[in-house]
């Protein structure tokens, strides 16, 4: 997403022409994602648990809301079943286990 953001919005299905006018926007979502593990891999260093836990909750927030945001975007026909529906099970599937961490105690440290 940083390197190559053009690559994930054409394997959606977007045209080479709006990839390359939208890349900043994929690049702003991967540094998102860069700086969600990078605060949860330092609180877990410092085993500071109740940082970890707020780092894993915003990652869960993130998650939760690209499930809604690429499902509408399938409902509304922006994007095909096929590719949203893997979007989706991805991200629900990181949503599932950042749940998991937080009510499971995983990130006591």
């Amino acid at each position: 997403m940083l390197v190559r953001p053009r690559l994930m919005p054409q394997t959606m299905g977007v045209d080479s022409a709006s990839a390359a006018k939208t890349s900043w926007v994929v690049q702003m979502l991967g540094a998102r994602e860069v700086a969600l593990g990078l605060g949860t891999l330092a609180a877990l260093r410092a085993c500071d648990g109740r940082a970890a836990r707020t780092w894993i909750a915003a990652g869960v927030l993130s998650d939760a809301m690209d499930v809604v945001a690429v499902g509408a975007a399938v409902a509304t026909g922006r994007l095909s079943k096929a590719v949203g529906g893997a979007v989706v099970l991805t991200a629900l599937g990181a949503t599932l286990a950042g749940l998991k961490a937080l009510r499971s105690g995983e990130t006591d440290v």
